[in-house]
Parts: structure tokens; C-alpha cells; sequence
């Protein structure tokens, strides 16, 4: 049941979308793990109790300075877990690719890294390793394919393996 729910999931198109935003994914790391820190400096700035009066200043509806106060780090506490939780998905995604390059052969590795993480073209991917485009992008696909596998596990298998059915 579950092969036949995940029939609609292109794992060939998710690796290669994965690859061509490696470099972003490292960089949304960078920027997020800033945001976190200054978000959490920021709080700790606003730490010390409000000082004041627990009065309000014109009715039921408006807040205490104290109510204020902790309304505003509730705030800054979810936004630093959103973060957080943001930071955690991007992270694993790039430990996931980063093993599977691992796993594949040496060719197949430098073909991936050179194309999708390194920007190169064809040609000079095929000069650098002495053949030709033509092979190269051969080599690419079932880089991407192995890939595939290596991030998404028995269930690409089982789709991959329909194709061939």
C-alpha cells in the first residue's frame, strides 16, 4: 500500500532538486543559525525584569508591562524554535546528500560535485576527467539514479524498479 501512495513522488526529480540547491541549503544554514543568535541575544537584552507598575494605563483590554514583557519572549522563544526546526530539516537534508556522494564510485562523484555543487559545464567537466560529454552526462544520470536510492531508500527502489516492469 504504501509503494502504490508513493507513486506520485518523482525521487529522480527530488535528488536532482536537492543537488541543484546544495550550495543554497548550506548558505540557509549560515543565515539561519545568525538569525537564531540574534534572536536570542536580543531576548537575552530584554531579560531583566520590566520595571514599572502592573497598572494599566486604560482599561482591561490593554497589558501590564509584566504581561508585555513575557508576551514578547513567548514570541521570540517560538520564532527561535521555527528556526530551529527550519535549521534542523536543512541540516539533514545536507548530511543525506552528503553520505550518498559519499557512496557513489569516484568518477560518478566528481561528475555530481563538478556539475550540480561546482557549476562546471559539460565541457569542462569532460576535459577535466579526460572523456567525453556524451559520457559524462551518462555517468550523471546513473549517479543521480544510485542517488536516488541512497536518499530515499526502499521506496525508490520499489518505484524505480516498476519503471522496469
Amino acid at each position: 500500500m504504501e509503494v502504490i501512495m508513493n507513486k506520485n513522488v518523482d525521487y529522480i526529480g527530488k535528488t536532482v532538486y536537492y543537488l541543484k540547491n546544495y550550495n543554497q541549503f548550506k548558505i540557509s544554514v549560515k543565515n539561519l543559525t545568525e538569525d537564531i543568535e540574534v534572536l536570542q541575544q536580543t531576548m537575552q537584552l530584554e531579560a531583566g525584569a520590566p520595571k514599572g507598575d502592573d497598572i494599566t494605563a486604560g482599561g482591561n483590554s490593554e497589558l501590564t508591562t509584566v504581561e508585555a514583557y513575557t508576551a514578547k519572549k513567548a514570541q521570540y522563544k517560538a520564532k527561535i524554535v521555527e528556526l530551529q526546526n527550519r535549521l534542523e530539516i536543512i541540516n539533514r537534508i545536507i548530511k543525506k546528500v552528503d553520505r550518498s556522494i559519499e557512496g557513489l564510485e569516484d568518477e560518478e562523484k566528481r561528475i555530481v560535485i563538478s556539475f550540480y555543487l561546482d557549476n562546471k559545464t559539460w565541457r569542462e567537466i569532460a576535459q577535466r576527467n579526460y572523456i567525453s560529454e556524451q559520457w559524462a552526462k551518462k555517468c550523471r544520470n546513473k549517479a543521480v539514479r544510485r542517488l536516488s536510492r541512497m536518499l530515499f531508500g526502499l521506496t525508490a527502489i520499489h518505484e524505480q524498479l516498476d519503471l522496469f516492469i
